[in-house]
């Protein structure tokens, strides 16, 4: 199962790579996938809003995705793209439009984010099969 392990917060890269621990304490419970997720949408919750960037909506889309969730995928791929406008950010609700067969949400996204000056390239559309 897997288990969520982080260093440190004040662990620097330098003392990274030499205290970094081979394998998480053995008194962290083993979480699986839902309660992960379940936990990690307790701290996006409980996050101040001056705290939330790019790379946590991103990150929280991503799960949405995960969860099947596209309109929240995109929803929150909006709001990350709000603050600064990367294609990373609309990639969950993609997956998640294509993966729900939902052809027409997709080619929308598709014009929404060209409107951004963004732009699909092959590579995004084959790193996705």
């Amino acid at each position: 199962m897997p288990c969520l392990y982080l260093p440190h917060a004040a662990a620097t890269p330098a003392t990274v790579k030499e205290d970094w621990p081979k394998a998480p304490p053995s008194d962290l419970p083993a979480l699986s996938q839902d309660e992960l997720i379940a936990k990690a949408q307790q701290l996006f919750a409980a996050m101040p809003p001056e705290l939330i960037n790019e790379a946590t909506l991103t990150l929280m889309a991503r799960i949405a995705c995960i969860c099947g969730d596209s309109h929240a995928a995109l929803e929150l791929g909006r709001r990350a793209a709000s603050i600064k406008p990367k294609l990373r950010a609309f990639q969950p609700a993609l997956l998640a439009f294509s993966l729900a067969a939902d052809d027409a949400s997709a080619v929308q996204l598709e014009a929404e984010i060209g409107k951004l000056g963004l732009e699909l390239t092959g590579e995004v559309l084959i790193m996705q099969s």
